[in-house]
């Protein structure tokens, strides 16, 4: 019996590491781990939000309700984010956990003050109208798939774990039962629940811990409970139960359609081998097919909580006010078909204003606001017609979870409803419900927290082969790109976190020197960005070359970090702003005074009697530039000013003083032979020469981004080493080695990305391949000198190097 409790307890809990009658371990001993952020990084998320660039007409309303927000408040914070938008990101200025003053460029500021674990910004709530925002499922579920697999990636959302890897137990199946209990176990686990509560002392007993796993059988008509590695009961007086929650104080609320109301089960709180009894019943649902349970913002305040049941028939949801005694209705929302799976959205322990439904009938998931009088759609996802969307589950950060039954995926959103990933394929087999477990956490002398766990229990079809998986929740970034914004010198960084995440960013020279570390800053998840100005850390201009671009993501529950490192060319972009009392802004003034006060370029300037100057050096014969220059009019005077570049004359501007940037000018390659630019600006009529700002820029150049991986050269199944001679003329050979078998394809490109020759292409057995590449293209053609990229690719796996060819 003792080694038969250990199966049994491998579904009711995530993990089984102590024996029957030892105390439970801690949560992280079980590989179980919550998130810690402090106040200031939860508000620092908030401020994230209000920084992206939402696409739905009302995304500011469904941030206000995802924050318990006034949408005035938001409204005030976003006005006051876009106006000092080239100021930067907003700064706390002041912090004392209770008070915050976040400044918005040089002179504004806003103060905050949290109010039950809340921050709040002190302005009236305002009406405003809502726009429902609608996408097609099938628009989100495929095409967007596509989408978040464009550019580079690195980490996984969803990691498999064993349910116990102590016995090596991957899945519990009807199969693992009948094997080692004798018996089924189960007629059919479809909903399963979760109560977690864990006690940190300073004395002994350090860690006190209680992990009760409910899961529901309607086939059987009962729910099955269990206490890790202690005793399983189950509770059999149930008809046709289809729906269950539990709420912070160990309350559960099983949906029984058989006798068409709500059962409340409790069980005593200082009692860890106690039995779940009846505490009351909420009459009168013809059909209870799903339950959401709302904490009202106080977790451990039973007296003023808030439940919503779906009715599946009569296509209605209600509300109720629950305490210790009963439940009262609220209201009644209609509208809906059937709906089948319910959700309160989550802010960080706190239950917020959002609600997420999905109705079966209508083959849609929506996410709606509860402003206390009634239900508002804010976006909707349709199914196409092969999908049939089967259960929703929340994670702390709001992060909403999707089980679809027929394709047997499992689509992680953002609470916006922004697709994040999709986990697919032949990982499940008839995927019925999923649940995240939360958890009451008591630290001595820092206070009690509802808090929710790094896990996911997958509940499939209960069969020989399938039943039961367990997921590690985890931290990917997607759909990363380097990016140049035209005319401008700012690098931008594009990517997609499928989790909230501390973003930090570095880079490094081809040495791998750095050169700038850039401000690390917590992330929600969904489509951000940040972007470097091309600077070092010193503030000087960053000249062009081949840089490393390092990144990295680090997950909030256990602090594992996702590193995503590439490699890429920096254009050259210069941009003098003359006068400057910032030197880095004028580093390549050769002659002439500053001029001109004032914080716009516009409004400083360098003059000179004869001839301003500046030189630039660095330049290659064999890339283009293009160069711009604005003339100086701050004293009143409009100049003719010729521009002459390495002797040659370029032709005449007007210095007028306006913000506009003038033409660029293509500068031939001939001017330029031995890489420096003297630039020289003369007044065409008598009087001093005076220029604003001068901006030199290469154009035609990508940015020739490729992923860089850390193992040296080898990923997955196969290592590529660098080809030899490298630089080469006329040919040059390429080695490799197969691990483990697997159809290949080794391709060379050049700079634009097109492809050149592909040499090998099909299925390789383990061993070391060794390629010759003669220096031409598909037609055989010999190509021009220059950079060549040569990729091998997997299924799953592409390693990228870099060669030169030399004539």
């Amino acid at each position: 019996m003792r080694y038969s409790l250990l199966f049994i307890f491998l579904l009711l809990t995530i993990s089984l590491k102590a024996l029957p009658g030892d105390e439970p371990p801690s949560p992280k001993h079980m590989g179980i781990h919550e998130p810690r952020l402090s106040a200031q990084q939860v508000l620092q998320l908030m401020l994230d939000d209000l920084k992206r660039h939402h696409s739905e007409d009302n995304w500011l309303t469904v941030s206000a309700a995802q924050w318990n927000q006034p949408l005035s408040a938001m409204q005030a914070i976003y006005s006051l984010l876009k106006e000092n938008e080239a100021s930067g990101q907003p700064i706390i200025t002041e912090f004392d956990g209770r008070k915050a003053i976040i400044g918005f460029g040089k002179t504004r500021s806003l103060e905050f003050n949290k109010t039950n674990d809340r921050w709040e910004l002190n302005i009236a709530p305002e009406r405003r109208d809502r726009k429902p925002a609608t996408v097609e499922a099938q628009r989100v579920a495929e095409e967007n798939q596509s989408m978040i697999e464009e550019g580079y990636s690195a980490g996984k959302t969803f990691r498999e774990v064993p349910l116990n890897a102590e016995y090596q137990i991957p899945i519990l199946t009807r199969g693992v039962t009948e094997i080692h209990l004798n018996r089924t176990l189960f007629g059919a686990p479809e909903k399963s629940v979760g109560y977690y509560a864990a006690r940190y002392s300073k004395q002994p007993p350090y860690v006190q811990a209680r992990y009760l796993q409910v899961v529901l059988d309607p086939v059987w008509n009962r729910l099955v409970y269990g206490n890790l590695g202690r005793w399983i009961k189950s509770y059999d007086d149930l008809l046709g139960p289809a729906a269950i929650a539990v709420d912070p104080n160990g309350r559960f609320y099983i949906g029984e359609q058989g006798r068409q109301r709500i059962t409340v089960l409790t069980m005593p709180s200082d009692d860890s081998d106690g039995e779940l009894s009846f505490a009351f019943s909420i009459d009168g649902i013809t059909s209870p097919s799903a339950i959401a349970h709302h904490n009202n913002q106080t977790p451990f305040n039973p007296g003023d909580d808030i439940l919503y049941v779906a009715d599946g028939v009569d296509g209605v949801i209600y509300k109720f006010a629950v305490d210790e005694n009963g439940g009262q209705l609220l209201t009644t929302f209609e509208g809906f078909e059937s709906p089948s799976s319910l959700l309160c959205g989550m802010s960080f322990g706190n239950n917020n204003r959002l609600i997420y439904v999905v109705d079966q009938i209508g083959k849609r998931l929506q996410v709606l606001e509860d402003d206390g009088g009634e239900l508002t759609p804010l976006k909707t996802v349709y199914a196409s017609p092969n999908q049939y969307f089967s259960d929703i589950q929340g994670d702390y950060f709001g992060n909403v979870y999707l089980s679809e039954q027929i394709n047997s995926r499992l689509y992680k959103f953002s609470p916006k409803l922004e697709l994040l990933d999709i986990e697919e394929g032949s990982s499940y087999q008839g995927l019925t419900s999923i649940h995240i477990p939360f958890g009451k956490v008591t630290i001595e002398g820092e206070g009690t927290f509802w808090v929710g766990y790094d896990q996911l229990l997958a509940l499939e079809r209960w069969s020989q082969n399938s039943g039961v998986q367990r997921r590690q929740l985890s931290l990917a970034v997607k759909n990363f790109k380097l990016l140049t914004r035209p005319d401008s010198p700012t690098i931008v960084n594009q990517f997609l976190l499928t989790d909230v995440g501390e973003v930090s960013v570095s880079i490094e020279s081809e040495q791998r020197m750095e050169i700038r570390h850039l401000p690390s800053v917590w992330m929600n998840s969904g489509s951000g960005e940040y972007l470097w100005d091309r600077r070092d850390e010193e503030g000087e201009q960053v000249p062009p070359g081949y840089y490393r671009y390092r990144f990295e993501a680090k997950s909030p529950y256990n602090e594992t970090i996702t590193p995503l490192n590439v490699s890429f060319y920096l254009p050259l972009y210069y941009w003098q702003d003359c006068g400057s009392t910032v030197a880095a802004n004028d580093r390549f003034r050769i002659q002439g005074e500053a001029c001109g006060t004032g914080e716009s370029p516009e409004e400083t300037g360098i003059i000179h009697p004869d001839k301003v100057i500046y030189r630039f050096v660095g330049l290659s014969p064999e890339r283009q530039y293009e160069l711009a220059v604005q003339g100086y009019s701050g004293d009143g005077i409009k100049r003719q000013q010729r521009i002459i570049v390495n002797g040659e004359d370029f032709g005449v501007i007007k210095g007028n003083g306006s913000s506009k940037r003038p033409d660029f000018w293509r500068i031939p390659t001939s001017v330029f032979q031995d890489g420096v630019l003297t630039v020289a600006v003369e007044n065409v009529n008598e009087g001093d020469a005076a220029v604003s700002q001068i901006w030199l820029k290469e154009v035609g150049s990508s940015i020739e981004v490729q992923q860089l991986f850390e193992d040296r050269n080898q990923i997955g199944q196969f290592v590529l080493e660098q080809n030899y001679p490298n630089p080469f003329n006329p040919s040059t050979t390429i080695q490799y080695q197969v691990l483990e078998a697997a159809p290949l394809r080794l391709e060379i490109f050049n700079l634009l990305g097109q492809r050149i020759q592909t040499m090998v292409d099909g299925y390789h057995a383990r061993g070391t391949y060794t390629i010759h590449w003669d220096g031409r293209d598909a037609q055989g053609n010999s190509v021009a000198s220059g950079i060549y990229f040569y990729r091998l690719q997997s299924k799953n796996s592409v390693l990228t190097k870099r060669m030169l060819l030399l004539r």
